[in-house]
């Protein structure tokens, strides 16, 4: 009875180690390259509207598609920060005397804000002038892209621990200060 029980416990060791490991080592090599994928998609979108100064229809839809080849589902995040520049008066109720000096913050716009100019409820074509959001020089630029999905990994390692790890295995934040307008 033991000596089966012996050699059902080494079968068993053996298929995990023979089957189930290297399809888990295979499933999260698959997901190391659809992170690096999505960086460089990432960076390469978020480079471009530095460069630019305007996201446009087509650079957000490219970037899009660029990132849903890997077979994952994203939540894509847009942080726009405008700087925004206040003079600084003697009283300010009065406004009347400028002491030569001005106070710097950031204005936040969001997804929501960015989408809506992109893509407006009217129907125009896509390359119209009025469909791109337009920054400025100083202003920061930050896209977060995250998955939503759980990947085949994910779900393998959750059935061999028996817990259930987060859904977000990639998460590319990339951003940076508005380089240029060219538009």
């Amino acid at each position: 009875m033991v000596n089966a029980l012996l050699k059902l416990l080494a079968t068993l060791l053996g298929i995990l180690l023979l089957f189930i490991f290297p399809l888990l080592e295979s499933f999260q090599r698959q997901d190391d390259i659809s992170t690096m994928y999505v960086m460089k998609s990432t960076h390469q979108f978020v480079d471009a509207v530095r460069d630019k100064g305007v996201v446009t229809p087509e650079m957000w839809n490219r970037f899009v598609m660029e990132i849903e080849l890997t077979g994952n589902m994203f939540d894509v995040d847009m942080i726009h920060y405008e700087k925004k520049y206040d003079p600084v008066y003697e009283d300010p109720v009065q406004q009347n005397t400028f002491k030569s000096d001005f106070l710097v913050h950031y204005r936040l716009n969001n997804k929501a804000l960015i989408m809506k100019t992109l893509f407006p409820y009217l129907a125009q074509p896509i390359d119209a002038p009025n469909r791109r959001y337009k920054l400025k020089i100083g202003d920061y630029f930050s896209v977060t892209v995250k998955n939503t999905n759980r990947t085949q990994a994910t779900v393998l390692l959750d059935w061999l621990s028996q817990s259930f790890a987060p859904t977000e295995k990639i998460v590319v934040p990339v951003g940076g200060m508005v380089r240029n307008e060219d538009y």
